[in-house]
C-alpha cells in the first residue's frame, strides 16, 4: 500500500486546484475520482461532443455516459411532485415535497465544470452582511476585501474574461490598477440592441428609482488576453487538456453551454493535467467508500475506496 502526504475525494475543480497546489509544493498526492475520465485526451473529449450533437434532447449531462458503479442524476428523471403524494423514485434523487431540486450534478473528472456555464462573478459587499443589512441569517466573518487577492488567484487560473469597468457595481471594489486576464466576451448585436434601449432608465424598487445597466458578465472562457494583466506581463490562456494548442480563443459555438467543443472554456481537466504534470496520481472509477479514523477519532487514518470498470490506476 503506497503512502500519501494527501489524498483527496474528488476531482472537481476544488479537488483540481487543491491537489495542483500541494502538487507544486512536492507533495505525494493522490486524487480519487469515483466517476470516469471522460475527456482525458482530445479524441475522448471529442466523443463526449459527439454524444451531445447526437442527443435528441440536450440537457446538462447529455455529453456524458452514465454508468452502474458511479451513477448522477438528471434533469430528464425530475418530475412535479404531488403535495402529500409519495416520494419520487424514478431517477437517482429520491425526493418527495412540493418543491423537488430540479437540477443535477456529474461524477466524473473535471466535476461540474463539464456542465457549467464559466460564469465567475464576484460576491456583491452586501452579501457579506446579509444580518446586519436585511435582518436575514447571519454576517460573515470577514469582508469582501479580505477576498480580493484569493478572487484574483481563482481569475487567474480559470482564465477570467471580464473588463473591471463593467464589474464595478453595486459596492465592488478592485485592487488599484487590477485588470482581468483577459478583455470581456465581446457583446452580441443582441445585447447591444437591449443596452441601447434600457441602459438608464429607471426602474421603481423599494422607494427609490434604479437606473437599469446591461453589463456582460465575466466568463471563464479564453478571449483576447488582456497585455496590462500582471503588471503589464501579459496573459497566456490554457488550451485544451492533452491539446494545448486547441481552444486558446472562443469560437463562437452555439454550444459552450454544456459542453465547449474546442475547450476554450476553462475545465477542471485543465488544471488536473498540470497537476499530474507535477507528480499528482489520479485515479478514476474509484468509488470512497468508508473513512477510516484513529484510535482517539481526530485523524482520518486511510480511506478505502471501490473500483470498478477499467477505469486503469492513473486517470
Amino acid at each position: 500500500m503506497n503512502d500519501y502526504d494527501c489524498v483527496i475525494v474528488g476531482a472537481g475543480p476544488a479537488g483540481a486546484l487543491v491537489a495542483a497546489e500541494l502538487g507544486a509544493a512536492g507533495r505525494r498526492v493522490l486524487v480519487l475520482e469515483a466517476g470516469p475520465a471522460a475527456g482525458r485526451t482530445w479524441a475522448e473529449y471529442q466523443g463526449n461532443v459527439e454524444r451531445y450533437q447526437a442527443a435528441a434532447v440536450k440537457v446538462p449531462n447529455s455529453p456524458y455516459a452514465a454508468g452502474a458503479g458511479a451513477p448522477f442524476p438528471s434533469v430528464l428523471d425530475i418530475a412535479k411532485l404531488e403535495p402529500g403524494g409519495p416520494p419520487d423514485a424514478n431517477g437517482y434523487f429520491v425526493q418527495e415535497g412540493p418543491l423537488p431540486f430540479s437540477s443535477d450534478y456529474l461524477r466524473s473528472a473535471g466535476g461540474t465544470t463539464m456542465h457549467w456555464l464559466g460564469t465567475c462573478l464576484r460576491m456583491l459587499p452586501a452579501d457579506f452582511e446579509l444580518a446586519s443589512r436585511y435582518g436575514v441569517g447571519r454576517d460573515w466573518p470577514l469582508d469582501a476585501r479580505d477576498l480580493g487577492s484569493y478572487y484574483e488567484r481563482a481569475e487567474r487560473e480559470l482564465g477570467v474574461a471580464a473588463d473591471v469597468e463593467d464589474q464595478a457595481y453595486l459596492g465592488i471594489e478592485f485592487r488599484p490598477g487590477y485588470v482581468y486576464p483577459m478583455h470581456r466576451i465581446p457583446l452580441s448585436y443582441g445585447d447591444r440592441r437591449l443596452a441601447a434601449g434600457l441602459d438608464g432608465r429607471p426602474v421603481h424598487l423599494d422607494g427609490e428609482d434604479v437606473p437599469l445597466a446591461v453589463t456582460s458578465t465575466p466568463q471563464a472562457r479564453n478571449g483576447v488576453p488582456n497585455p496590462a494583466y500582471d503588471g503589464g506581463r501579459g496573459y497566456t490562456p490554457a488550451g485544451a487538456a492533452g491539446e494545448p494548442h486547441r481552444g486558446m480563443r472562443c469560437e463562437g459555438n452555439a454550444s459552450c453551454i454544456p459542453i465547449c467543443p474546442v475547450q476554450a472554456k476553462y475545465s477542471a481537466l485543465k488544471t488536473l493535467r498540470r497537476a499530474q504534470e507535477r507528480g499528482v496520481e489520479l485515479r478514476t472509477q474509484a468509488v470512497v467508500s468508508r473513512v477510516l479514523l484513529s484510535p482517539d477519532r481526530r485523524r482520518v487514518r486511510a480511506l478505502e475506496y471501490l473500483r470498478y470498470g477499467d477505469g486503469g490506476g492513473r486517470g
